[in-house]
């Protein structure tokens, strides 16, 4: 398995420490807005930098570059790369006592070289690194959308939240939750299982997203740890379902 996480589904306790802690922070929203803000955070070049990682074409960049270098997809070394199942039936009897040839293995047969081909296209570390970012954005953007709560800027701190009448599909006035977050904490999923021995290194980074986010004033502290969450999970999908599935879409 070379050392990748084993397929699973999201354990509970993920998710029920991902509520408590969107519970919490919504708590100490108000503390946070009067205490934790820094808006010259992004007058810095460290500020700007992990900013940046939150930044959705950047990782579209990166994904582009590792696609030009090439490499083996991540679920050849998980999978075995589409080898057939080993078989493991009787063999058949060739004659009295003899053994003849083993029964032809049909239950998972060889893929066809273009299917092969688009498996490990699908499985390589550059779209997994594509398509985890892109879709914790689409998921924060949307659910930005549905909420429709204002970022704490527009009204010094409270909780604002506007009817769907008003600009509908126009989601930069909201906040909830922090698409930069999201952005960095897919990005982070990824590349922990990539490179799982620096895991605390790209999650550490994401945070600083989340915190650049929240010193400048865009956004509450519910709307950053949302974001993490948000980004963890939807990510965690991408990688199960790409990965672990031995499948490509369509």
């Amino acid at each position: 398995m070379s050392g990748l996480p084993a397929s699973r589904a999201v354990p509970w306790r993920i998710l029920l420490a991902g509520i408590l802690a969107l519970v919490i922070a919504h708590l100490f929203d108000p503390w946070a807005w009067q205490h934790l803000r820094y808006p010259e955070v992004i007058d810095h070049d460290s500020g700007r930098a992990l900013r940046v990682l939150g930044y959705l074409p950047l990782w579209l960049v990166l994904a582009g570059a590792l696609a030009w270098q090439g490499g083996k997809g991540v679920g050849d070394r998980v999978l075995g790369g589409g080898d057939p199942i080993p078989n493991t039936q009787s063999p058949i009897a060739g004659g009295e006592g003899g053994v003849g040839d083993p029964v032809p293995n049909t239950q998972n047969p060889m893929p066809d070289g273009r299917r092969e081909g688009r498996l490990r296209w699908w499985r390589s570390p550059a779209m997994l690194l594509a398509w985890g970012p892109m879709a914790a954005g689409a998921a924060t953007e949307t659910i930005k959308i549905l909420v429709r709560r204002e970022r704490p800027g527009i009204s010094d701190g409270l909780y604002v939240f506007r009817t769907f009448g008003d600009g509908l599909f126009h989601g930069s006035p909201f906040g909830m939750p922090s698409g930069h977050t999201g952005v960095a904490f897919g990005a982070a999923t990824i590349l922990a299982r990539l490179a799982p021995r620096a895991a605390v290194v790209w999650y550490l980074l994401a945070a600083g997203t989340a915190w650049t986010r929240l010193a400048q004033g865009a956004h509450f502290l519910s709307d950053v740890v949302a974001g993490a969450v948000v980004g963890y999970l939807v990510s965690r999908l991408v990688w199960d379902r790409v990965v672990h599935s031995g499948t490509a879409p369509g």
